[in-house]
């Protein structure tokens, strides 16, 4: 293909990406919290990120787009939300068409080992009933159905499970959004008695663990999410949740839940709070929650549940000013980072050597967006560990687009004056480094942000 239409091809692509977004990307303004309904709220810095996670294939471009977002910090519950930012019905599309790292491929699968650990503590026979919201391929529960257990749900309103893995035999695949999409939840509420409070038992089980990894940050409405877990699952029964810190919100989030934002709405649902921890080689944080009162059943004792704090006075307000700090943070890392970032950075580019940014997602767009440094005579070389999104395209804070390139046949046997890891897991790091030795890759300098965002 000559230059000539190399250039008009990437101009019609470039239309059409605008006029496809403009019909999809629509914005709300909030003015209350949406969990307390309070105004009394901490507003922060206005972030701007791409729209999807990935790079995508160039007929599948249209897809992606630069958004913005303003989180802001409820005072009473502890909820961050955005008060600006995307729509419920621009949600809706994105998330039917969502791009995701599948880990039943291998990718990004050791951020998972934390997660799946939790739930397997709170299984105690293999007859125990799983349900996965929010799973996308069922990676989770592809490894406990490979451990023996058989009553698995997933449900997600993008489900990819179009392979033929022998462990998805014992996996139920809803395509839909929880919890109006689960026969459990289904069934417990066509059995309501619209006049009286007697609930007639379904026939159908309650599940003994829920899980939903980076989920409830996802959803419009958690408190009513939060009890819809609770309608479908038996008593004494765990919930197993993770959410990102604060400050790695991106554009499709409606909410971010910190402790606080926990323990307010685990009292309001008949769950207690009764585990919270982060890992170091996880960039998430982990939320147990037990169910100890069931809102149908006991409707009284709910009421009474939900007037006792889980959480004292000052424990809330020393969580609270952590997170007004992260609020003004403009992007996937500190201030610090940011600095040692463009210091280490500005001289490369101006000596137009090549950088190397190793990752695709949040996090490199994060980099470039905070770099903001004419690039134009330097090499800029994005690349990743999937072979199959090799050539695929990765959209810039300025809204162009550069290819992605697979990391083991890009730098093999080379030497890269500058690599930037755009990853915020140690795990990866590690698999990252030990991996460029493989390949007999070298470089005079390697950044790695979260050793210098403290």
């Amino acid at each position: 293909m000559n230059w000539k239409l190399t250039y008009i091809v990437d101009y019609l692509l470039k239309i059409i990406v605008s006029l496809h977004m403009s019909n999809i990307i629509s914005y709300e303004q909030f003015d209350c919290c949406p969990v307390c309904g309070s105004k009394h709220y901490t507003i922060g810095s206005e972030h701007k990120e791409m729209l999807q996670m990935l790079p995508m294939k160039a007929q599948d471009i249209a897809q992606q787009d630069i958004v913005k977002f303003t989180p802001a910090l409820c005072e009473n519950c502890g909820l961050s939300f955005n008060l600006e930012g995307l729509s419920n019905h621009s949600r809706g599309i994105i998330y039917k068409n969502y791009q995701f790292l599948k880990p039943s491929t291998g990718v990004g699968t050791a951020n998972y080992v934390t997660f799946i650990n939790e739930v397997r503590k709170h299984l105690k026979s293999k007859d125990d009933a799983v349900i996965e919201i929010g799973g996308y391929d069922g990676y989770l529960l592809r490894e406990l159905s490979k451990d023996g257990y058989h009553d698995l749900t997933l449900i997600d309103p993008s489900v990819q499970t179009d392979d033929d893995d022998t462990a998805l035999q014992n996996i139920v695949s809803i395509n839909g959004f929880f919890p109006s999409v689960d026969p459990v939840y289904k069934s417990r509420h066509a059995n309501k008695e619209v006049q009286g409070s007697c609930i007639e038992h379904n026939a159908l089980r309650r599940y003994k663990v829920v899980a939903a990894k980076d989920v409830l940050q996802m959803i419009d409405d958690p408190l009513g999410f939060i009890k819809g877990m609770n309608d479908i699952m038996e008593l004494g029964g765990i919930a197993v949740l993770t959410s990102v810190p604060l400050h790695t919100m991106h554009s499709l989030q409606c909410v971010h839940l910190g402790i606080n934002a926990y323990t307010y709405i685990a009292q309001q649902c008949g769950f207690t709070l009764i585990d919270t921890y982060k890992r170091p080689e996880n960039g998430y944080i982990v939320y147990v929650l037990r169910k100890d009162v069931d809102l149908i059943e006991d409707a009284d004792k709910a009421k009474e549940f939900a007037k006792i704090p889980q959480r004292s006075a000052d424990d809330f307000q020393k969580e609270q000013q952590l997170q007004r700090e992260l609020i003004k943070t403009n992007g996937q890392f500190g201030q610090k980072a940011a600095a040692y970032l463009k210091s280490v950075v500005k001289p490369y580019v101006e000596q137009g050597q090549e950088i190397v940014i190793y990752g695709t997602g949040f996090y490199s767009f994060c980099i470039l967006d905070t770099l903001n440094l004419d690039m134009s005579k330097t090499k800029l070389t994005l690349v990743n560990s999937s072979q199959e999104q090799d050539g695929f395209l990765f959209m810039l804070p300025s809204r162009e687009t550069i290819a992605v390139h697979y990391a083991k046949r890009e730098l093999s046997n080379r030497h890269i004056p500058l690599l930037i890891l755009g990853i915020m897991s140690p795990l990866f790091k590690a698999e990252i480094e030990s991996f460029l030795k493989e390949i007999n890759c070298s470089c005079d300098k390697i950044i790695y942000l979260p050793d210098h965002d403290a």
